[in-house]
């Protein structure tokens, strides 16, 4: 059986642990914003990313699934050497 007191009890730890909990809140709120910032890492979105105009520039295929975009006045040849040599770079890794 329980005893006749055990509810109240109950109630009143209950009451001391809420208490805590509001504590422990307004101790974290009256932290300045500055160390919050630090103290939680979060990281930033990106803003929009804007794609580059493709009829201001120049495709360079590269194979059948592989195509590179260079300026109009760059050497298409010296793309395609730079990009090969860039694959077979990382290849060798």
């Amino acid at each position: 059986m329980f005893h006749p007191f055990s509810k109240s009890i109950y109630l009143f730890f209950k009451i001391i642990i809420n208490l805590l909990k509001i504590n422990a809140i307004l101790q974290y709120l009256s932290v300045p914003c500055s160390k919050l910032e630090k103290s939680i890492m979060f990281e930033k979105k990106p803003g929009t990313f804007k794609s580059p105009d493709l009829s201001k520039l120049k495709e360079v295929i590269i194979d059948h699934r592989t195509k590179i975009y260079i300026a109009l006045e760059a050497d298409s040849e010296e793309a395609r050497n730079r990009y090969l040599s860039r694959i077979t770079a990382t290849k060798l890794k």
